[in-house]
């Protein structure tokens, strides 16, 4: 062999072998701690990496990939909470916006036990022999919170959030991300009934019981998560479900809601406004005027025909009355005994001395009354903060301070105090289709519908008024009318029997209303509907309900909302 040659064959030789020493170390985890464990207290410390309480710990970018099997190889831990989390989970097939459907699970870490893979991605599988707070792997519930301000969609998380009031307390919390208002109706409900979909086709993974589900929202939330709640298996979401390659073999009916604020029946919300707030519109023009008295008698023939169930199982209907439109009947004298129990139960909860809250003081800055009078410090006793409430005009009859009997004069005279800006007429059904409901009911083209059959009565004889009809029988691309989505859209479609789909849906059994007596945003109609409804259900096993005296209007879920939500949670055990 050729001198010369030797050396180089030598240096081949050592590179050779140092490279199959380098491929054979490559191989080998990075971590000692490559055993199989439990994550649990004692062995917390010995896992890498743990991700802070509020530092968002991203998870690496992935393509997007389906499958209707959660992969359990990807759990990743925050050692500060005692976490295990999944984020960027797509929960349909052919999912068609990125930014939105997917979820992200949130575990108590006494659920699974793990081995670690390396790069902090834990495989994991159920510890059956756990118990949080009581709660077993099986047993304890999954829960979410619905935001979605003014109709808007919620992002998907891709990364960690703090949300220990519920791992804390033994529950899996999962959050789902769906389209919104751009989108157009159904679509965010789709994707919600989606999402449960694929958690409950993962119930021997996902640890917690995927029939016991439950939602808390408030306002426009509220209003999403009262018609997954009505709504539970509806066979009229299919197009829609399929669009977006949602499971077809599980079911998308949960167990409970709590709704703050909850916004009643788009499809009378223009009339229900007008009725509550009829005698005190005067900030109306003298035809506004009369289209007001309009809609207030279209909402007495929607309520006459609704079959509204009272405590004692009377029948609720409007009557006619010479004072404003319709305010006479059994249903005013409901809605106005929610009005007066809701100030009783204020008397009852709290102890005098009694500081009024910053957030409902009235005074003559700020309240659109006719006859103002100013609730402000800090009140000695009950009778003084009646003194206070008919310092004008003599409207509340405390018949008995002993057992907390309260008596108005009427609704108009709570709304001539407590109605601090007056919402425009037709606030919902736009004459001209600009308000946020009328792109709600759009085609997801940045352009409103009509949608309101009631308004369209009342202005059929407007310019317009072709439009009105005509737009109410428009059909998107799976052939739906605009009224039939306007009826999908809707809670109370599932749960009166006036409607047309009364028992076409699993409805959930647990129903927990609370609506605030002073909110401007939405009539207090539509928490009552709701809850009257919801109540009467045969499928219903417990609706309560809860109107708070001097809670206004609720933008986001508090901490002692999700504490109530966990206790409430809690009792269905």
């Amino acid at each position: 062999m050729n001198k010369k040659i030797i050396p180089i064959l030598a240096a081949v030789v050592c590179l050779l072998g140092a490279y199959a020493v380098y491929l054979f170390l490559s191989d080998k985890p990075t971590s000692t701690n490559d055993t199989s464990l439990q994550i649990t207290d004692n062995v917390k410390d010995s896992i890498a990496a743990p991700a802070d309480d509020m530092v968002a710990q991203v998870a690496p970018k992935e393509e997007k990939k389906f499958t209707d099997v959660l992969d359990m190889n990807k759990w990743r831990y925050n050692s500060k909470d005692g976490v295990l989390y999944q984020t960027g989970i797509y929960y349909a097939q052919s999912s068609l916006n990125s930014e939105y459907q997917k979820i992200a699970l949130f575990v108590p870490e006494k659920y699974l036990r793990c081995t670690k893979k390396g790069n902090d991605i834990y495989s994991c599988d159920p510890n059956m022999a756990s118990r949080v707070d009581g709660y077993t792997v099986r047993t304890a519930p999954i829960v979410t919170q619905i935001s979605s301000p003014m109709y808007a969609g919620a992002p998907a998380l891709n990364e960690y959030r703090n949300i220990k009031d519920y791992t804390d307390a033994g529950l899996i919390y999962v959050h789902i991300g769906f389209r919104g208002i751009e989108h157009a109706a159904p679509a965010a409900v789709a994707d919600i009934k989606a999402a449960i979909r694929f958690i409950k086709n993962n119930s021997e993974r996902i640890p917690g019981n995927t029939e016991s589900i439950f939602i808390l929202a408030a306002n426009h939330g509220a209003f999403l998560a009262s018609i997954v709640g009505a709504s539970g298996s509806d066979r009229l979401y299919t197009p829609y479900l399929q669009e977006i390659g949602a499971l077809n073999n599980a079911e998308d009916n949960i167990k409970g809601v709590m709704l703050i604020n909850p916004k009643g029946g788009l499809d009378t919300a223009n009339e229900a406004l007008e009725w509550i707030l009829n005698r005190n519109r005067n900030e109306l023009s003298e035809e506004q005027k009369k289209i007001s008295n309009m809609m207030a008698k279209e909402y007495a023939n929607y309520v006459n025909r609704a079959g509204f169930i009272g405590p004692r199982g009377e029948a609720l209907t409007l009557q006619y009355s010479e004072k404003g439109t319709y305010q006479n009947g059994t249903y005013y004298d409901y809605i106005k005994s929610v009005m007066e129990n809701s100030l009783a139960n204020l008397m009852i909860r709290n102890k005098f001395p009694y500081a009024v809250p910053k957030s409902w003081e009235i005074s003559e800055d700020t309240a659109a009354a006719e006859k103002n009078i100013k609730l402000a410090g800090t009140y000695q006793s009950k009778e003084k903060f009646v003194d206070d409430l008919n310092a004008k005009k003599i409207w509340v009859d405390f018949n008995d301070f002993a057992g907390i009997k309260i008596t108005m004069a009427s609704i108009h005279d709570f709304n001539n105090i407590f109605v601090r800006n007056h919402l425009p007429l037709a606030n919902y059904d736009g004459l001209n289709k600009n308000n946020k409901e009328n792109l709600l009911f759009g085609m997801g083209d940045k352009k409103g519908l009509h949608f309101d059959s009631y308004t369209a009565k009342v202005f059929k004889n407007v310019p317009q008024g072709k439009e009105f009809t005509a737009d109410l029988y428009k059909q998107d691309r799976f052939g739906y009318i605009t009224l039939k989505r306007v009826n999908i859209y809707n809670p109370l479609y599932y749960l009166l029997s006036s409607y047309e789909g009364y028992k076409t849906s699993t409805v959930a059994p647990y129903w927990n209303i609370i609506t605030g007596v002073f909110q401007n945003a939405e009539p207090l109609t539509s928490s009552v509907n709701l809850y009257l409804a919801a109540n009467h259900h045969p499928d219903v096993k417990e609706a309560k309900f809860d109107p708070v005296w001097g809670m206004g209007d609720v933008k986001e879920i508090s901490p002692k909302d999700r504490k109530e939500f966990i206790s409430w949670i809690g009792e269905k055990r």
